[in-house]
C-alpha cells in the first residue's frame, strides 16, 4: 500500500506475462562487475554462462567492469586485461554469441587506498571519463565527499554504484541530494525497482526515479543467479512494469556512441 500510495504506480505481487520473450533491448547497454572476475580460482565457465543468459534477456552491448584491488592495482590491470582477452576469444569463437559487443572497464572501491589508485596514470574508465565507484558501508560518508571532489579535480566523472543499497544514504535520503551537487552520477540495479532486496530498497529506489535521480542502470545479474534452480533469469524482471522498465534502460543507451 505504501509504494501504491507513494508514486501512484501498482506494483504487482505476481510475475505477469510478457508477449516478447526478451527483457532488453538491443539498445541496451549492460554494465556488470560480476560477468568477469579477477579473484583467484574464478572459471571462465561461469562468465560465458553469464553472458548467455544476458543474451537471452537480449542484451547485446556489454561493458565489463571488474573490480580493481585497491591494494595492487598494477597486477589488477594485468589480471583484467589478460581475464578479458580470453573470455573475449572463448565468446568469439561461439556462433551464439557472436552478437556480443564486449567492452572492458573497472570499478573502484572508495577506501582509504583509492587515493593511492589516482596518483597512477592507468584508470579504466566506462565512458569519456566515467570511473565506476562502489561505496562501502564501513567508509565515513565524508571521505566520500572528499573522493568525489578529488575523482573531478583529475576530469574524471564519479559514477556511484547501487547508492540505494547504501545505509549512510538510506538513513538520509537528503544525502543522494548532497552527492549529487558534488557532482556524482548514480546506477541502480534494476531488480531494486523489484521487492527482491525488500520493499525498502525498493521504495527508495523508485523515489530517485521519481525524482530523476537516477543516471544508469545495471541488471545486477551474478553468479548467485546460476544456483537459483527454481527460477529463470527473467522472472526477477517481471516484476518491474513494462513501461517502467522501458523507461530505465534507455538510461545507457548513450553508452552505445
Amino acid at each position: 500500500m505504501m509504494l501504491e500510495k507513494l508514486f501512484n504506480i501498482k506494483i504487482k505481487e505476481r510475475f505477469f506475462t510478457q508477449t516478447n520473450s526478451q527483457c532488453f533491448s538491443s539498445e541496451y547497454v549492460e554494465m556488470n562487475s560480476e560477468i568477469l572476475s579477477i579473484v583467484q580460482g574464478h572459471n571462465l565457465r561461469d562468465s560465458m554462462d553469464l553472458l548467455h543468459e544476458l543474451n537471452k534477456l537480449g542484451c547485446e552491448n556489454i561493458i565489463l567492469t571488474p573490480t580493481i584491488n585497491n591494494n595492487q592495482p598494477e597486477l589488477s590491470f594485468e589480471a583484467i586485461y589478460n581475464s578479458f582477452e580470453k573470455l573475449h576469444l572463448i565468446q568469439s569463437n561461439q556462433a551464439n554469441l557472436s552478437n556480443l559487443n564486449l567492452r572492458i572497464a573497472a570499478e573502484y572501491h572508495l577506501d582509504q587506498n583509492f587515493e593511492k589508485v589516482l596518483e597512477m596514470d592507468k584508470l579504466l574508465s566506462v565512458q569519456d571519463g566515467i570511473l565506476k565507484l562502489k561505496m562501502l558501508d564501513n567508509v565515513d560518508f565524508s571521505f566520500v565527499k572528499e573522493m568525489i571532489t578529488e575523482v573531478l579535480s583529475r576530469g574524471f566523472s564519479p559514477l556511484l554504484t547501487f547508492p540505494e543499497m547504501h545505509r549512510y544514504l538510506n538513513q538520509d535520503l537528503a544525502r543522494f541530494y548532497e552527492l549529487k551537487s558534488w557532482g556524482a552520477f548514480f546506477q541502480i540495479n534494476l531488480l531494486s525497482l523489484t521487492p527482491f532486496y525488500g520493499e525498502n530498497i525498493q521504495t527508495i529506489t523508485l523515489w530517485m526515479l521519481m525524482n530523476d535521480l537516477v543516471d544508469y542502470v545495471g541488471s545486477g545479474i551474478d553468479k548467485s543467479f546460476l544456483q537459483r534452480k527454481n527460477i529463470t533469469y527473467k522472472q526477477p524482471f517481471e516484476l518491474i512494469k513494462n513501461e517502467l522498465l522501458e523507461i530505465v534502460i534507455r538510461k545507457n543507451y548513450h553508452l552505445l556512441t
